[in-house]
């Protein structure tokens, strides 16, 4: 009989410093004191629940369409269905929000306040489904730092009026960013300044709006709505856009800029642009599409663009050699415009580009007079091109 129990005792002891898989929880913050009136501060139940869940792999549950007022930051630990309701993170703020390990699933959770300053992905493989997410005291609203963010049937919206404003931002080179069937108020930076192999970006049947008639208006300016630094593999496909008053519309660039001694080995590559629609008013319009020094493959297909007030539909300005043979196709697409459609600029001791394809692409010419420009700067020319079809 001793030595039976012996064996038992040490089993049970066995299991537990294996470590036993204990069966998901799900955790209401109302049981840990959160009353969701919008008036009382609700942080510390909320981020005790989010704690307790951390230890016992839970999911925190709110209640149905509920304002529940937070202050200072919160630690988002777990999975959370949010029923609708809304975090209003009022002062005194820091950081606000920030998550605390990889793979959290946040669904049908809202984040909303004037007070909001930004939501930091901090961690990989984080999802954000169902979610509306509406802030103005930042031009920052989602600052990504952590890999394969996918963001599904949600709202970004930033409202932040003092500059340029962006709803997703980043400059550490992340890498398998999706967004689907999403709302998005605000531009788009994503930078590889880590020169890590950031991209692998789909952009699928979202709305995009980006209106920055609020900022100075001049052509000096960079108010671009998306800006995409050394990141290989961008798709954007069934998107709609809907552009006031920005600079350039798609910015394409290596990390070195204009700089040609600086220029990197991480050049912006796969870009597509596939069925999307693409609408831009500007009265200080730049390139609606710039390619600029480092560009390697592009295809432009299927879409309807309607460009107003940009100096060029598109312009490619890779100047540098490269170590892979260029494609540049834009085919089967309805433009508008009403100044220059197709500007190339490159450096004629540089052999970079295979072909240029311009097909099956509907023309409207939209402005009074017609005017075509091949050379915008004195020393540029379009050179090293094997072959260029218009069709």
């Amino acid at each position: 009989m001793f030595k039976k129990r012996n064996f038992i005792v040490l089993n049970i002891l066995l299991l537990t410093s294996l470590g036993t898989v204990f069966p998901q929880k799900t955790l209401y913050v109302k049981d840990f004191g959160a009353i969701g009136n919008g008036k009382n501060d609700d942080r510390k139940a909320i981020q005790t629940a989010y704690n307790r869940a951390e230890k016992i792999n839970g999911t925190v549950v709110f209640e149905r369409n509920k304002n529940y007022r937070i202050t200072g930051t919160l630690r988002i630990t777990s999975n959370t269905e949010g029923n609708g309701s809304t975090l209003v993170p009022s002062p005194p703020l820091g950081r606000a929000i920030y998550f605390s390990r990889d793979g959290i699933l946040i669904s049908n959770l809202n984040f909303k306040s004037n007070h909001l300053k930004y939501i930091n992905i901090n961690k990989n493989n984080i999802t954000l489904k169902g979610c509306k997410i509406e802030g103005q005291s930042y031009f920052i609203l989602l600052s990504v730092n952590g890999d394969n963010l996918k963001i599904t049937h949600s709202s970004i919206i930033n409202n932040f009026k003092e500059r340029s404003q962006y709803a997703i931002h980043s400059i550490s080179g992340v890498s398998g960013l999706f967004v689907e069937n999403s709302n998005i108020y605000g531009g788009i930076f994503l930078a590889n300044n880590e020169n890590k192999n950031a991209g692998d970006y789909q952009f699928i049947n979202n709305y995009f709006t980006v209106n920055y008639s609020h900022l100075p208006q001049a052509m000096v300016v960079q108010n671009d709505a998306f800006y995409f630094r050394s990141i290989d593999g961008v798709h954007f496909n069934k998107n709609t856009f809907n552009f006031k008053d920005i600079n350039r519309g798609f910015k394409f660039s290596d990390k070195g800029e204009g700089s040609l001694a600086n220029i990197s080995n991480f050049p912006p590559n796969n870009i597509y642009f596939v069925s999307n629609h693409i609408k831009s008013n500007s009265i200080n319009g730049k390139q609606l599409f710039d390619f600029f020094s480092g560009s390697i493959n592009i295809k432009i297909v299927e879409n309807i663009i309607r460009s107003k007030g940009h100096t060029s539909v598109f312009e490619d300005k890779t100047q540098v050699n490269l170590k892979q043979d260029r494609s540049f196709l834009i085919n089967d697409n309805t433009i508008y415009f009403d100044y220059t459609l197709l500007f190339l600029r490159a450096n004629p001791s540089n052999k970079f580009m295979k072909s240029i394809e311009f097909n099956n692409n509907q023309l409207i010419y939209t402005s009074d007079s017609f005017k075509k420009s091949i050379d915008r700067i004195s020393d540029s020319k379009v050179s090293s091109v094997q072959e260029i079809k218009f069709n």
